[in-house]
């Protein structure tokens, strides 16, 4: 016996709104999985992006710390250029006050022949050094073995 197929009807308006609506809950489902699969792959990366993040903040930090050390030697350099130059002067000027004190007459005199008249006369010399140059505690003449042979202080009124 031969079987007869129901005739293929075609679909009312009203099956195929329902196909939509199971279509559309399809797009929904295969996007929430699509969203799913998408957070387990970013999840896998997470860890990698927070290294990447340490090693930024890392070479950022001490890429200014470099900048703060070259800044600081940079400052450092000029002190120590300045104060070598201050030095270079104050000693120039020792240089020239000791020249000065050496070519005085009175020196010279008291050099050639120790009498007590050259020597007050040398001490003379000595209190008006000190009093035009303030910077200099005391005025001494030396012999050969370092003694004190002349002393005058500096702050006597």
């Amino acid at each position: 016996m031969i079987e007869q197929q129901p005739d293929y009807q075609q679909p009312s308006v009203a099956t195929v709104s329902n196909l939509g609506a199971s279509a559309k809950e399809l797009q929904n489902g295969s996007r929430i999985r699509l969203l799913s699969r998408a957070l387990r792959r970013m999840r896998a990366w997470i860890p990698v992006l927070f290294a990447v993040a340490v090693f930024y903040a890392y070479s950022t930090f001490k890429q200014q710390l470099e900048q703060r050390l070259t800044s600081m030697e940079n400052v450092n350099a000029e002190i120590v250029s300045s104060a070598a130059k201050k030095f270079r002067t104050e000693l120039a000027n020792s240089v020239d006050d000791l020249n000065m004190l050496s070519s005085l007459a009175s020196l010279r005199a008291y050099l050639d022949a120790p009498q007590e008249a050259h020597r007050q006369s040398v001490n003379r010399d000595f209190v008006h050094f000190a009093l035009a140059k303030r910077h200099y505690a005391q005025v001494r003449l030396l012999d050969v073995s370092g003694s004190s042979v002349q002393e005058v202080n500096a702050w006597v009124n």
